[in-house]
C-alpha cells in the first residue's frame, strides 16, 4: 500500500511545476514562431472588443438616435461602418484560424521534433532498453506539439 502511494504521489505535478510547464511551452512557441503568440493574443483581445463594443457602445446609439430623430441615412451610414470593420476583424479572426495557425503549426512540428530527435541522438543505447526511460520518452514525443500549441491555445482564450 505504501509503495503505492508514493507511484501516486510521484505522478502528480504540483502547481510550481505546472507554470512551469507552461511557461516553458509558451517560452518554445515565442522562439520558434513569436508571430503566433502575438496572433493568439489579438484574438481574445477582438472577441472581447466586439463584445463590450456591441453590447454597450452600438445598442447606445441606435436608441439615442431613434430617441433624437436622427436622419435614416445617418443612423444607417453608422450600421454600415460597423458591419465593415466587424468584417474586416472577422476576416482577419478566420485567416488566422484557417491559414496562419495550420500553416504555424507545420513549422512548430518540424522544430520541437527536431529539437526531440536531436536530444535523442545523444543519448546511449542502454537508456532505450530501460523501460521506464523509454516509457517517459514515448510520452513526450505523443502528441507533444499538439500538447504545446494547446497550451499557448487555451492560456489566451
Amino acid at each position: 500500500m505504501g509503495d503505492r502511494m508514493k507511484r501516486k504521489e510521484k505522478q502528480n505535478i504540483n502547481f510550481l511545476e505546472l507554470i512551469k510547464c507552461n511557461v516553458y511551452a509558451i517560452k518554445l512557441m515565442w522562439e520558434i514562431s513569436p508571430k503566433r503568440i502575438v496572433h493568439m493574443v489579438l484574438l481574445p483581445f477582438i472577441d472581447w472588443f466586439s463584445w463590450v463594443f456591441y453590447s454597450t457602445y452600438f445598442i447606445r446609439y441606435l436608441v439615442s438616435a431613434i430617441q433624437n430623430s436622427t436622419p435614416f441615412q445617418h443612423i444607417m451610414s453608422y450600421i454600415m461602418i460597423v458591419c465593415g470593420v466587424t468584417m474586416v476583424l472577422q476576416l482577419y479572426v478566420a485567416y488566422v484560424k484557417n491559414v496562419i495557425v495550420p500553416l504555424n503549426d507545420v513549422k512548430v512540428y518540424t522544430k520541437v521534433y527536431g529539437r526531440m530527435y536531436k536530444k535523442a541522438e545523444n543519448l546511449e543505447l542502454a537508456c532505450f532498453e530501460d523501460s521506464d526511460f523509454y516509457d517517459k520518452y514515448t510520452m513526450a514525443l505523443d502528441d507533444a506539439c499538439k500538447k504545446i500549441t494547446d497550451v499557448t491555445g487555451y492560456l489566451f482564450k
